[in-house]
């Protein structure tokens, strides 16, 4: 009964992980794409400002950074700023001002406040092994499957399912925190 409880399980698990990719996994772009334009701002008016010269980097710097090749092979364009923001929980937004009396430019990244409430969209199926029992450990290879649902803060609420290789598993809810 356990044997056909755990195939029953990773197939449930498979099933499921596989759906969960396919319907909400967004490959990542070929190519880049241009930064979407920042909640704040979108309702300022954009106005006309007299440069005589900006600072910018040599030509160079196109080649070192992952750009458009459209964009590389123009030699009117020119990098003026160039971030990495880190990998977290939390958007940043990424702010470039130049000083139109000097032509020097500052890029900014402001970390965002994690939001009180967020939908989740993180998703993992995992193979581990290891050992589990006591007082004599066995070895034992266990597959699961965890999906995020809701975000409050730092604070993660889904779904866990794991099935391990000789028979026993484990169905539930859970809370986690990432750091």
């Amino acid at each position: 009964m356990n044997k056909l409880i755990g195939l029953l399980s990773i197939a449930v698990i498979v099933v499921v992980g596989w759906f969960m990719y396919h319907l909400m996994h967004k490959p990542a772009p070929v190519d880049n794409t241009p930064a979407i334009v920042a909640p704040a701002i979108l309702a300022v008016a954009k106005e006309e400002v007299k440069l005589v010269k900006i600072q910018a980097y040599k030509q160079e710097a196109k080649a070192v950074l992952p750009l458009p090749q459209k964009i590389k092979d123009d030699q009117a364009e020119h990098v003026v700023a160039a971030t990495q923001t880190p990998d977290d929980d939390h958007k940043h937004t990424v702010t470039t001002v130049v000083n139109v009396d000097t032509g020097e430019t500052t890029t900014i990244d402001h970390k965002e406040p994690l939001p009180w409430l967020a939908v989740e969209k993180s998703n993992e199926l995992r193979v581990d092994y290891g050992y589990k029992g006591d007082p004599n450990p066995l070895p034992v290879a266990r597959l699961s499957f965890r999906a995020d649902l809701v975000q409050v803060k730092a604070l993660h609420f889904g779904l866990n399912t794991s099935l391990d290789f000789d028979g026993e598993y484990f169905v539930g809810v859970g809370v986690g925190w990432k750091f």
